[in-house]
Formats: structure tokens, C-alpha cells, sequence
């Protein structure tokens, strides 16, 4: 059990029942639940001290100025690479310059999609293709243009790609892709 809330409850509903005066008597029970409260509750204090997961976050607001992040980065007629890429780099304040972090820095010109403050590569992931869902809906950044359908394309075939190469959260990472087909914007390429 990871989730704070998760331990939370099952701590209270054994509190609960070991409270209950119907079990009082019941010496094995007692000795029982109280293990199972001092176990919960060293869970809950580990978890309480925890540093907070980051997240991913839609669109470029907060992003770090002063520090390299991921991104996937819509950059328009890139010529040698995708449109959309997952970068590591540094932001300008409104996301549309993107320093990548690379043998040679290079500027790269277009908007952040989605961003997330790790060291490691994040794997592509339900809560990645939320923020981008999160983008397309929102539209602030990669409304103009065809940008928009070809966020969407991208994000579908990195969806199909998890299928593929069987990721094991494939099936809710294409659920979740698919949510940007109730978004209303143009997909026409012209």
C-alpha cells in the first residue's frame, strides 16, 4: 500500500474495530489489531515524510527557468526530428524556447505540451498522456496552425507504440489517449 489515503482509511477502520466493546474480550483479536495499527501507522509516518511524486503539468505555466526538465515539445517543421519530442532541457518563461540539454546546447523553437521536474527519463505513462490531453483541450500554446491534430497524432502513436511493446499500463495509457477525440479543434492539414 503506497497511497497515503489508502492507509489513512485502513488505519482508521482498525482503530475502529479495535474500539468495538463487542471485541473486548477477545485477547487474540486485541493483540492482532494492535500489530496491524503499529504497522500501519510506521506506513503512514514513512509515508508522510516522503518528498511529493512530481507530476506531470500541462502546458509551460511554472515550469523552471533555472533548471533542466522533461518536456514534450511541439516544434513546427523540425526537419531532422518529430514535431513532438520528449526533451530534457531549459525553459524560457512562456515555453516557447526550449534549451535541450545535449552534447551541444541548442535553442529549439516551438511550445511545451506538457513538462515534469525528474532527473531520470519518465516513462510514457497514463499521467503523461493526461497533461497532454489536458494541453489539447486547454489549446493555450499549440492552438495555432496544425499543431493541435499533430500533438494528437503523436499522441496517438506513442499510445499504439505502448501496445506493441507491451507496456503493461497499455491498455489505460490508450483509454486515456483516446479522451482527446472529445476535444473539438480542426484536424484538417492545410
Amino acid at each position: 500500500m503506497d497511497n497515503l489515503a489508502q492507509v489513512q482509511a485502513h488505519l482508521a477502520h482498525w482503530r475502529d474495530q479495535l474500539a468495538d466493546d463487542r471485541r473486548k474480550d477477545d485477547f487474540l483479536f486485541g493483540v492482532q489489531a494492535k500489530g496491524i495499527i503499529a504497522t500501519l501507522e510506521r506506513k503512514e509516518a514513512e509515508l508522510q515524510a516522503a518528498p511529493a511524486k512530481p507530476n506531470w503539468q500541462s502546458g509551460h505555466q511554472g515550469i523552471p527557468t533555472d533548471r533542466p526538465v522533461w518536456a514534450i515539445f511541439f516544434e513546427s517543421g523540425s526537419g531532422e526530428d518529430e514535431d513532438v519530442m520528449l526533451l530534457r532541457g531549459v525553459s524560457d518563461e512562456d515555453g516557447e524556447v526550449f534549451t535541450v540539454q545535449h552534447k551541444g546546447d541548442w535553442d529549439r523553437y516551438g511550445h511545451v505540451v506538457c513538462w515534469i521536474d525528474v532527473e531520470e527519463r519518465p516513462p510514457f505513462s497514463v499521467e503523461a498522456v493526461d497533461a497532454i490531453v489536458a494541453a489539447l483541450a486547454n489549446q493555450s500554446g499549440i492552438h495555432w496552425g496544425c499543431a493541435d491534430h499533430i500533438v494528437e497524432d503523436w499522441l496517438h502513436r506513442e499510445a499504439l507504440r505502448a501496445v506493441v511493446d507491451g507496456n503493461r499500463d497499455a491498455p489505460a495509457i490508450a483509454a486515456a489517449a483516446l479522451k482527446s477525440r472529445e476535444i473539438r479543434f480542426s484536424r484538417y492539414y492545410g
